[in-house]
């Protein structure tokens, strides 16, 4: 008899080590999934190149305050700055680098209705040539430019239709330089396109590659003969 009643306790502790088979812990996996679309605010930042504009004949006094407020007028400003010698004085220059390239424009745009007056001056206004650009002749004003890699497929049509459909500009003159006569006809891989307009000219050769007519051709400024960068540098007569 004593033998059945020690049997009888090891059945009940095995049924209760069973039981807690509960799994509720599928619930954290929710909150890490939900939290991604945060991200879609973040627009990809512009050019830099494109949105800095250089400022010249600027009163001596102009502080930096004031000139960044008159130039604000025209969008969202990152940084805005006129340049002191060691003294701490006004060189009569300084940039400005909006947030959005539209705003450059904008700004730059403003040429043609009246210009820019800041302190009782009349100050110049362009969009700033990169320092990079190490030729002189790519910080001249200019309102011609040397064609490079230009290929078979691509006519003078096709580039006036480009520049006139994605810049504020006239198209004066497209010379596409082929084979001397008695040659069979070919391009010889660059060209010359004169323009009504230098702030047009200044932001197609910064941007630098183009595609026009599914063929990429590069820009720059052309020299006059006689120039550094003549021959395939882009000298012109």
């Amino acid at each position: 008899m004593s033998e059945v009643a020690a049997e009888t306790p090891v059945a009940e502790t095995e049924t209760e080590t069973e039981t807690p088979e509960v799994q509720p812990e599928a619930e954290p996996e929710e909150k890490v999934v939900e939290e991604k679309p945060i991200a879609d605010d973040a627009e990809p930042e512009e050019p830099e190149n494109l949105r800095k504009i250089f400022a010249g004949g600027l009163n001596r006094d102009t502080t930096d305050e004031k000139f960044k407020e008159f130039f604000s007028q025209f969008g969202n400003i990152t940084d805005a700055v006129v340049i002191k010698d060691q003294g701490n004085i006004s060189r009569g220059f300084g940039f400005v680098t909006f947030q959005k390239v539209s705003e450059a424009d904008a700004c730059i745009a403003r040429k043609k209705e009246g210009g820019h007056e800041l302190d009782g001056k009349t100050i110049e206004v362009k969009r700033a040539i990169p320092r990079e650009f190490q030729e002189p002749s790519q910080h001249e004003k200019s309102q011609r430019i040397y064609l490079g890699k230009v290929k078979e497929g691509i006519t003078e049509e096709n580039v006036k239709e480009y520049f006139e459909a994605n810049y504020p500009c006239k198209v004066e003159n497209v010379d596409l330089i082929k084979n001397k006569e008695g040659e069979e006809p070919k391009l010889r891989g660059f060209g010359f396109v004169s323009f009504d307009d230098m702030d047009a000219v200044d932001k197609i050769i910064i941007e630098r590659n183009h595609v026009i007519g599914g063929i990429q051709v590069f820009a720059k400024k052309a020299e006059p003969k006689g120039g550094s960068g003549g021959g395939r540098g882009g000298g012109y007569g």
